[in-house]
């Protein structure tokens, strides 16, 4: 603990001689445990039940460039190491980021940092424009003016005449089953990893279809049931991006007792 050549035992006591290959292997490996062994077992079964909690990682994400050479390697030593029940189960290559359009650079002047970034616009913006920015290979955009306006957007409060009693009217048919699709869509981005698309269906198609529903329920009023029904959703599916400012919508907005972070996936 605390020392880069072990010499100092961490929580459990262990020192560098106790961890014999044996050790190892019965850890990392569900070898046989070694008797006599020098560890006893149930420190062993401690640093075994931390590796199987960790491993085998989910995704393993970096920049496009270390294809040839960090990534591979990562799975050479995996392979070389662990069982297959152990390799890594995905991996992801993303392009570098620009900054207005245009290449990172200090000498430039064309340079924002991420504690500037969220100091700038906050947390939950600078998380929504980042995932706005884009996916995949190709190098993403950082755009200062999608972070001020979703700034705005925060700031933004609607107070409708809302309508009560039964959603019969067509229009309220349609605006839930919008809801409802715009929900399956942005989970399958949300479990593809695509954060641009989610970001788009879970966020921006779902303010395009609250604004519809507006325009066209003018003369009757928005339903009550559907609006706060609409609030909540929205809430959700951006949660993942901006997640103080739909705690503040869930407690202050919708009066909800517990956490956003406890709610479940609507469906």
């Amino acid at each position: 603990e605390n020392s880069i050549d072990g010499a100092k035992p961490g929580p459990l006591g262990i020192t560098p001689d106790q961890m014999t290959d044996e050790i190892w292997e019965y850890i990392f490996c569900n070898g046989p445990f070694p008797s006599p062994s020098p560890l006893p077992q149930e420190k062993a079964d401690t640093l075994k039940h931390e590796f199987n909690y960790f491993y085998p990682m989910d995704i393993r994400s970096s920049a496009k460039d270390l294809v040839p050479n960090h990534l591979t390697f990562c799975l050479y030593n995996h392979v070389a190491l662990f069982p297959e029940d152990k390799w890594p189960r995905s991996m992801r290559t993303n392009g570098h980021l620009l900054l207005n359009g245009k290449k990172m650079s200090k000498s430039m002047g064309n340079s924002l940092s991420l504690r500037e970034a969220i100091s700038k616009f906050g947390a939950d913006s600078t998380r929504l424009s980042l995932a706005d920015a884009g996916d995949g290979v190709e190098d993403a955009n950082f755009d200062e003016k999608s972070a001020n306006a979703n700034i705005l957007r925060d700031m933004v409060k609607d107070e409708p005449n809302l309508r009560h009693g039964p959603k019969n009217l067509y229009h309220d048919l349609v605006f839930e089953q919008e809801i409802n699709d715009l929900i399956n869509i942005t989970k399958s981005h949300y479990e593809a990893t695509n954060y641009k698309d989610a970001l788009k269906y879970g966020f921006y198609e779902l303010q395009t279809s609250r604004d519809w529903y507006r325009e066209v329920t003018s003369d009757a009023g928005m339903h009550a049931d559907l609006v706060m029904y609409w609030i909540r959703v929205a809430a959700l599916l951006v949660t993942p991006f901006a997640p103080h400012f739909t705690e503040h919508i869930f407690s202050t907005i919708l009066k909800s007792p517990t956490s956003i972070q406890l709610a479940s996936w609507p469906t």
